[in-house]
């Protein structure tokens, strides 16, 4: 049986929340709704194992990495792991997961 429309939207929200709840995935809500276009805006998601993400897009050397499509958003997440870090121990970042 295939899911409709509906059901896979439930599917990836669920899947996403499980991420987010397990430290696999980090997502950051959008910064302003633009509501005269009507344009919905989705939250930006950081895999927070660049290693994982690697492993899952079959990159395996140095040279395949630097000639993804991809290399940005793998070293999005890793800034932003080290930034969530250093807020963590410099106390600037109590509230943030």
């Amino acid at each position: 049986m295939i899911p409709r429309q509906g059901q896979m939207a439930l599917l990836r929200a669920a899947l996403a929340r499980s991420l987010v709840d397990a430290f696999m995935i980090r997502q950051l809500p959008p910064r302003h709704a633009n509501i005269r276009k009507r344009q919905v805006k989705a939250p930006k998601i950081y895999v927070r194992d660049s290693g994982l993400l690697r492993q899952l897009l079959g990159i395996g050397s140095e040279k395949g990495l630097l000639s993804h499509p991809k290399l940005g958003a793998s070293w999005e997440g890793f800034v932003m792991g080290a930034e969530t870090l250093t807020m963590r121990h410099t106390g600037l970042g109590k509230a943030a997961s």
